[in-house]
């Protein structure tokens, strides 16, 4: 965008020695653009451009020499005028320039869609920086906003109605920017998110809730060889590979949920991993749950269990019930 103004200053020679012109306009421009100030002086006469941050004290703005100041992508408010200067005289100035830069508009973030079985939510959009942001109804009927200009706004509704509501920054003359969301009440919640934690420098993630309470590790009487402390993953897939009848470790190998079925019971040590971030995770209940990890040696006809929330390991009779909770790379 580009804007021209044409500031007093209708020089001629003669007139120099008696002519000020003190008078001050001020134009509001967006950041970002360029800004052209014109004088039209008469007679021959030199013109030297100046700037000012105050209005007070101005400096020349080395090389502005012509009639036209052009400022490419502006970006502060400033103060402009024209030095003008005749035979033998000293210069005379032209009317101040005040041009007020005003900060294109904070980018528009309406938080993400919402479903609640309720009629009313609380909204969750960007806190602007530059300019006031409207909450504004796109499609839906009979839905109220406690105040518009809430980002965090309460939106009542009717149950049964998917709603469009627009988050829309401001910031005059700079334009606005605008982001949308779908409202549905009245609707089923999405299922809570799934917790992710490190362990063993490797990314681990939770199933919200336990997958099964009380059930034996099962494969009782055969030997898997599923002893790893680390690797869930390859405990599980030897176990369901090995084992006929229900096990603990199916459970996990028969999840599709969140997406995904490439679910798995953790080893021992990860298992650690969990307790360890038990407040993270959220859902365990006070008790033992299975690992995959295998008793060895004389021990395989048992398996490590770890308790919660104390984190002791212990290990158990492959028929004796635990809970279970899944985990996924």
């Amino acid at each position: 965008m580009k804007t021209i103004l044409k500031i007093a200053g209708f020089f001629s020679a003669a007139l120099l020695s008696f002519t000020t012109v003190t008078a001050q306009n001020s134009t509001a421009v967006c950041e970002g653009e360029q800004v052209t100030i014109e004088i039209q002086p008469q007679g021959t006469v030199a013109v030297q451009w100046q700037i000012s941050t105050d209005n007070v004290t101005f400096t020349n703005i080395p090389g502005e020499t012509n009639n036209s100041l052009i400022l490419s992508a502006v970006q502060t408010t400033a103060y402009y005028r024209a030095g003008v200067t005749g035979d033998n005289c000293n210069p005379y100035f032209s009317s101040i320039e005040e041009v007020a830069v005003t900060q294109s508009p904070t980018t528009a973030n309406a938080g993400g869609n919402i479903v609640d079985p309720t009629a009313q939510v609380v909204l969750n959009a960007n806190t602007p920086v530059n300019g006031t942001g409207t909450w504004s109804i796109v499609s839906g009927v009979g839905g109220s906003l406690t105040n518009p200009n809430d980002p965090q706004a309460t939106f009542f509704g009717s149950l049964g109605t998917i709603y469009t509501l627009a988050w829309t920054i401001e910031n005059a003359p700079c334009g606005v920017s605008s982001d949308t969301i779908t409202v549905e009440l009245g609707g089923t919640p999405p299922p809570p998110p799934v917790p992710a934690i490190m362990c063993n420098g490797q990314t681990l993630y939770v199933h919200p809730t336990d997958n099964a309470s009380q059930v034996a590790w099962g494969c009782v009487g055969t030997v898997t060889g599923a002893i790893d402390d680390w690797d869930g993953a390859t405990n599980t897939a030897t176990i369901v590979q090995t084992c006929t009848g229900a096990t603990a470790a199916g459970v996990c190998d028969a999840l599709n949920a969140f997406g995904f079925s490439d679910w798995y019971l953790p080893a021992n040590n990860q298992l650690q991993c969990l307790r360890d971030e038990v407040n993270t995770i959220g859902g365990f209940v006070t008790g033992s749950y299975w690992s995959s990890t295998e008793g060895a040696g004389i021990f395989s006809a048992n398996a490590r269990q770890r308790n919660f929330p104390t984190g002791s390991s212990g290990i158990s009779s492959k028929s004796n019930t635990h809970n279970v909770r899944c985990v996924r790379d």
